[in-house]
């Protein structure tokens, strides 16, 4: 060491090394989604968001899935559907998701109802649009072979488009009865009904 530094040790390289690296994942956690946690574990959640116990997740799914209109795949005649599109609120066998997945994120947000963590918001956008709603919503707007091969037609119609963002400021408005949303979100839209 120079003469009037303190002389760097084992230890202090290590600690000198470790803050680094905790300064480093800080603003690293700022700049990705929120995705992670700060024990380093990553969530589903997102920025500010929280995901529910597994336990409260398959209990309100059980019951989602017990519902008529939510037994058969919204795209196709496959029944027993475990994927979902969060953002249409609509339950999707595996063969679906997949097509999901490669439309994108910005069109169709695919989650398994089994395998991902959830939140509350997201069991909403289930709960309040599911398939029944989504498919009667469609319907009005032309859509009346739901199970035929335009898929992404389907997702990147203007019909689709209101679709979605009519159930995300429902489930805005969801939000800020349990104290966790903005109104302003919610009255800027009107939040009335997919219907």
């Amino acid at each position: 060491s120079p003469p009037g530094q303190p002389r760097r040790t084992k230890a202090t390289k290590f600690f000198a090394s470790k803050a680094t690296n905790q300064r480093k994942m800080a603003s690293y956690r700022s700049q990705t989604s929120g995705n992670i946690r700060d024990d380093g574990t990553v969530t589903a959640a997102g920025k500010g968001q929280v995901c529910i116990s597994t336990a409260l997740k398959n209990d309100q799914f059980r019951k989602l899935k017990a519902l008529r209109d939510n037994s058969v795949c919204f795209d196709c005649p496959n029944t027993r559907p475990t994927w979902t599109s969060v953002n249409h609120g609509v339950f999707l066998c595996l063969d679906c998701s997949a097509t999901h997945r490669a439309m994108g994120v910005h069109l169709t947000f695919v989650r398994s109802v089994d395998l991902d963590e959830w939140t509350q918001r997201q069991i909403d956008a289930m709960r309040i649009g599911g398939n029944g709603n989504a498919r009667t919503f469609f319907r009005k707007h032309g859509f009346t072979d739901l199970h035929g091969g335009k898929t992404e037609k389907k997702y990147k119609s203007k019909a689709a488009v209101a679709y979605r963002s009519e159930l995300a400021k429902l489930v805005e408005a969801e939000a800020v009865k349990r104290g966790e949303g903005t109104a302003a979100a919610v009255t800027e839209g009107g939040g009335g009904s997919l219907l």
